[in-house]
C-alpha cells in the first residue's frame, strides 16, 4: 500500500509540535482498508496525554527559574 499525502510531515518542524489530526487523519485511512487500528488509537491518546504532562512541567520549571532568578 502506498503511502497517503496525510501520513507525512506529522512533526511541525517550526514549532516542534506533533500535529495529531494528521496522524488520526492516517489512521483513519488505514482503517479504511480494514486494518484495525484501536490500539495504535489508545497509544496516540497515551502519548498525546504525557505530551500535555510534560508541557505543564517545562512550564512550571521555566516559571520557577524565573521565580529564582528574580529572587537573587
Amino acid at each position: 500500500m502506498s503511502c497517503h499525502k496525510g501520513c507525512h510531515n506529522v512533526i511541525n518542524p517550526f514549532t516542534d509540535t506533533i500535529d495529531f489530526a494528521r496522524i488520526h487523519n492516517a489512521l483513519d485511512i488505514v482503517a479504511d482498508h480494514g486494518v484495525d487500528v484501536s490500539k495504535e488509537r489508545v497509544q496516540l491518546k497515551c502519548l498525546k496525554d504525557e505530551l500535555v504532562k510534560l508541557r505543564q512541567m517545562k512550564r512550571f520549571v521555566v516559571k520557577f527559574q524565573t521565580d529564582l532568578l528574580n529572587y537573587y
